[in-house]
């Protein structure tokens, strides 16, 4: 029963990430560098670290986690950091390594503890 709670929360989640980058790359022609490098920074951050966390506080699992919250964190932060050109590219890719293993790290400390606050 809490790990349907968990998927639940995690579609909530890429919910809000995905109506929002809707509107990012709907408006993307009227971005700066600056903006798109921190768009693609705050996206690849929010789903790495959701993603991680997510992942590892029900099963435990740091190593899995902290890959699945990268990968996603990169799925994300690239294409968003990429309007802004190279550099917000790397914005992009740092903020989703950053992001993946910060959510799994805090799952798994999190896990000793009563989650059900989380």
């Amino acid at each position: 029963m809490a790990l349907i709670s968990y998927i639940f929360a995690f579609l909530i989640a890429m919910l809000i990430v995905g109506s929002t980058g809707i509107y990012v790359w709907v408006n993307r022609k009227n971005l700066n560098e600056m903006t798109s490098m921190m768009i693609g920074m705050v996206f690849g951050t929010i789903t790495g670290f959701s993603a991680g966390l997510l992942y590892v506080v029900p099963t435990g699992d740091y190593l899995t986690g902290t890959i699945l919250g990268t990968v996603f964190g990169l799925i994300v932060g690239i294409p968003f950091g990429r309007i802004g050109g190279s550099l917000g590219r790397m914005e992009g890719v740092m903020a989703g390594l950053m992001g993946g293993m910060m959510g799994a790290m805090l799952g798994f400390m999190a896990r000793p503890f009563d989650i059900s606050i989380l």
